[in-house]
């Protein structure tokens, strides 16, 4: 390794070039109230060509509350060009963990493709409530161009992770992509209580360009991951894909299990926009007595599918379903104006408390909008 330190906390990692060696470039083990600040790990010097290490950028190997990067240019970490991933968390005691304002699998400019062999982040074997990104700009990580996934949840139980206002596929200006091979984000363990994005103005992740889905959660996923406010386009595969079979039908009374209880997505009526207004209305069938968030989003475009993804986030409103597990919701969007001929589409989100959510639908079909009076 480059840099390796066992049981040891409250160490600074600053400023330093750790590319090229046989292992990790940094390991974490036992090791907690670590900053890992202003390096370049797995580049040459001017951050502009792969000097990989052997195996991951960063390992946090059962160790909690480390800040890797931080609020300024300064503190940003370029992780890239490494043979396994860019940083793993893994470990029950990899907790309270932040990554913050990082470029993992680009140059220094966050311009260019210096990807990680593997996924740009990884969270594995009971890694939780660990933070990635934050609510404002200084906070975004750009994770894109990476040869796997850019996050990716896999082996064993995780829960009460946050992603939340990053690039995910997208270079660092937000405009132009630097895909990730596979998925935005893969969830493939169980996970429950994880949110990607949020229900605050400046939560959502932008997921764009990569070469799979958006947010992928394999049938083994299990339940209880909020994906809210998120700009998801020009995947690969579909914008939110739960079980990775592309689209799942939604079924009567919601009854079927599988990743994020295979959650019915909404069923939109009419999309009308007028004098900087828009109205969407439309039905849910869901579990009966509970209390959904239906997200609105439009697009230039729909995807192939017919369903989502959605580019512009729009507002959203609350609904509940009767007895009969049936609700229908007729939602003005103040302030909100669709170009007509734009496709709207809509999820759906268990609300759990008064600002917790669990599972997420996959994007509903598409609705053309229309201009009226």
């Amino acid at each position: 390794q480059g840099v390796d330190i066992n049981d040891s906390p409250d160490n600074v990692i600053r400023g330093n070039l750790i590319s090229g060696n046989a292992v990790d470039g940094i390991d974490f083990i036992g090791a907690s109230g670590n900053a890992i600040s202003g390096n370049l790990i797995g580049l040459d010097a001017n951050a502009a060509v792969a000097l990989g290490n052997g195996g991951n950028g960063i390992l946090i190997l059962s160790s909690n509350n480390n800040i890797i990067g931080g609020m300024t240019a300064a503190d940003r970490n370029v992780v890239s060009g490494n043979a396994g991933n860019g940083i793993v968390l893994t470990g029950a005691a990899a907790t309270g963990n932040q990554i913050l304002g990082n470029y993992i699998g680009t140059d220094a400019t966050g311009l260019a493709d210096i990807g990680n062999s593997a996924d740009g982040v990884a969270l594995n074997n009971g890694a939780s409530n660990n933070t990635i990104g934050g609510s404002s700009a200084a906070a975004r990580n750009v994770i894109s161009g990476n040869n796997d996934d850019g996050i990716d949840f896999d082996n064993s139980t995780t829960t009460g992770n946050v992603v939340r206002g990053n690039y995910i596929g997208a270079n660092a200006t937000g405009t132009a992509g630097l895909a990730n091979t596979d998925d935005g984000i893969d969830i493939a363990s169980v996970g429950s209580s994880i949110v990607i994005g949020g229900a605050g103005t400046d939560d959502g992740n932008l997921i764009a360009y990569n070469g799979g889905d958006g947010v992928m959660l394999l049938g083994t996923a299990g339940s209880g991951v909020a994906v809210l406010g998120n700009s998801i386009f020009s995947n690969g595969s579909i914008g939110i894909d739960l079980g990775n079979d592309n689209v799942t039908a939604n079924d009567s009374g919601d009854a079927d299990s599988g990743a994020n209880d295979l959650q019915n997505f909404p069923v939109l009526a009419s999309a009308n926009t007028s004098a900087g207004n828009t109205r969407i209305t439309g039905t849910l069938n869901s579990n009966a007595g509970a209390t959904y968030r239906i997200e609105f989003f439009s697009s230039p475009t729909g995807d192939s599918s017919g369903h989502g993804e959605g580019r512009v986030y729009l507002g959203f409103t609350e609904c509940s379903t009767d007895a009969s597990g049936n609700a229908i919701f007729n939602a003005l969007l103040s302030g909100v104006s669709v170009s007509a001929g734009h496709v709207v589409s809509a999820t759906a989100t268990v609300k759990t408390g008064a600002s917790s959510y669990g599972s997420s639908s996959e994007f509903s079909q598409n609705r053309v909008a229309t201009a009226s009076a």
